[in-house]
C-alpha cells in the first residue's frame, strides 16, 4: 500500500497529489519532507503504454537535503547582511542599464523615507527624491561614471517623501560588456547626516576658536608634541611681518625647538632656557612656565614674557 510509502512523510498529501494527476494528466511537484528532518522533492507523473489515455502514475523522490541546508544557509547570510546594513545604515541599490530596472534593499528604502509595498525604485523616481539643488551634480556624476568608466562617488541631499532633508554618500561600480559598456550597476548608499552635521559643528567651533584667539594682543603660538608649529594667531602673524621673519607659512610647520637652539647672540640663551622650558612642558611638566626674554622689532628694543601652557589633545 501507498502508506507504506508515505508514513513517515509530512506537510505534504500524496494520495491528494495522485488524485490530481489522475484528474488533470499533467505532473505534480511538491517538496515532502520527513520526520527525520530529511527532504525530497517529490514528483508524480502520469504515464501511458500504447494507446492507452493513461497506464499509471509514477512517483520519484529526489534528495534535496544539501539544496536546503543552502538555502537556509543563504537565507541566514541575508538576514545578517540586511541587519548588518541596519545598524550602519547603509543600504545597497542594482539597476540593470537595459531594462533600466533598479533594486534596492530594505535599508536603502528605509534611508529615502519610502514603503517597499508601495513605493517601485526607478532611475526616473530615485532623481525625483534628490534635492532639486544636486540633481544636476549627482546626474552628471553618474553618467561621466557610465561613460568614462570612472568611479561613481557622490555625497547629496535627498527630500523624504515627508519633506525631511537627509544627507547620502554613494558609490558604485559597473559590470560591463565586451564593447565596454556598462550593463548593470551596483552601489551602495550610506546616510552621512549625522557625520556631516558634527563635522559642520566642529568646523564651526574651530573658526570661532580661531577669531578668539586673533582677537587677542598677545602673540600665540601652538605646539605639537614634537615641538613643530601648528597654529600662530593674527599678532605672531603680525609681529613676523612688521621684523622680516623669514620662515615659510608665519613659521606653521616649523620645529620651534630647532629655531631657538640655533638662535643667534645675544639671545641665545634666552632662546635655549625657552627651548628647555617647551621640552620639560611637552615630556609632561604640568604648570605652566614663564621667561623673560628680548625679540627687537627694526629699530625697536623690546622685551617680552613667554608663558609656556601645555594642556592635553585628543591624541594626548
Amino acid at each position: 500500500p501507498i502508506s507504506h510509502l508515505t508514513h513517515r512523510l509530512h506537510g505534504v498529501d500524496v494520495m491528494e497529489a495522485l488524485h490530481q494527476v489522475e484528474r488533470q494528466g499533467q505532473p505534480v511537484s511538491q517538496e515532502a519532507c520527513t520526520l527525520e528532518g530529511e527532504c525530497y522533492l517529490m514528483r508524480v507523473l502520469p504515464y501511458a503504454i500504447g494507446s492507452s489515455a493513461s497506464s499509471g502514475m509514477l512517483i520519484t523522490f529526489t534528495d534535496t537535503g544539501a539544496l536546503k541546508q543552502s538555502r537556509d544557509a543563504l537565507a541566514r547570510h541575508q538576514e545578517l547582511l540586511l541587519k548588518t546594513q541596519a545598524m550602519a545604515r547603509v543600504g545597497s541599490w542594482q539597476l540593470d542599464l537595459g531594462t533600466r530596472r533598479l533594486e534596492w534593499s530594505p535599508e536603502v528604502h528605509r534611508i529615502f523615507g519610502t514603503d517597499p509595498e508601495t513605493f517601485s525604485p526607478a532611475y526616473e523616481t530615485f532623481l525625483e527624491l534628490v534635492h532639486p539643488e544636486d540633481r544636476e551634480t549627482v546626474e552628471e556624476t553618474y553618467m561621466r561614471a557610465l561613460r568614462d568608466g570612472v568611479p561613481y562617488e557622490v555625497v547629496h541631499r535627498i527630500v523624504r517623501p515627508g519633506g525631511e532633508v537627509r544627507i547620502v554618500q554613494e558609490k558604485s561600480v559597473e559590470t560591463r560588456n565586451d564593447a565596454g559598456q556598462a550593463t548593470i550597476s551596483m552601489g551602495m548608499v550610506l546616510d552621512v547626516t549625522d557625520l556631516v552635521t558634527v563635522r559642520d559643528a566642529l568646523r564651526l567651533s574651530q573658526t570661532y576658536l580661531r577669531r578668539v584667539i586673533d582677537a587677542l594682543p598677545a602673540h600665540v603660538a601652538i605646539l605639537d608634541q614634537d615641538g613643530v608649529i601648528e597654529y600662530v594667531n593674527e599678532a605672531w602673524r603680525m609681529f613676523g611681518r612688521n621684523n622680516g621673519l623669514r620662515l615659510p607659512a608665519d613659521a606653521v610647520g616649523t620645529n620651534y625647538l630647532q629655531v631657538c637652539k640655533e638662535a643667534d647672540p645675544p639671545c641665545h640663551e634666552e632662546a635655549l632656557m625657552a627651548a628647555q622650558a617647551v621640552r620639560a612642558a611637552l615630556d609632561g611638566c604640568d604648570e605652566p612656565t614663564e621667561i623673560e626674554y628680548p625679540c627687537h622689532e627694526v629699530g625697536r628694543q623690546r622685551w617680552f614674557m613667554v608663558r609656556i601652557q601645555p594642556f592635553d589633545t585628543p591624541k594626548g
